[in-house]
């Protein structure tokens, strides 16, 4: 996502390897002022994931929802964690939710809250 969003502000170098090939294709990537009200970017029908990771009182932890994939998931990581931690593990929570499923969706959208991440 950052890649596409140096891009798009013409901040990129083009490179033709590995990763970056990502930006030669048809992605869809909402800038942060697109109108959530009109609904979640995206194509329609489009299988919506959610995560996130959080750090409150010394305690940590995280959460997968997915109204489509019935998934309502929440995880406690060691108080020793960081924010960082919870949200990256979310993320890999999330994905390996979908491997189990074997979903044979064409567009799946993973949405984050951490810049970091």
């Amino acid at each position: 996502m950052a890649a596409i969003r140096l891009r798009d502000s013409d901040q990129w170098m083009s490179q033709h390897t590995g990763h970056a090939t990502i930006l030669n294709g048809n992605v869809i990537v909402p800038t942060k002022t697109d109108n959530w009200l009109e609904g979640p970017p995206g194509p329609d029908g489009a299988i919506q994931i959610f995560t996130d990771g959080s750090k409150l009182d010394n305690k940590v932890g995280g959460g997968i929802y997915s109204e489509q994939l019935n998934i309502r998931h929440s995880f406690r990581l060691p108080d020793h964690s960081s924010v960082f931690q919870a949200e990256f593990i979310a993320i890999n929570e999330a994905l390996g939710w979908l491997c189990e499923i074997a979903t044979t969706a064409s567009h799946l959208n993973i949405y984050v809250d951490s810049l970091f991440a």
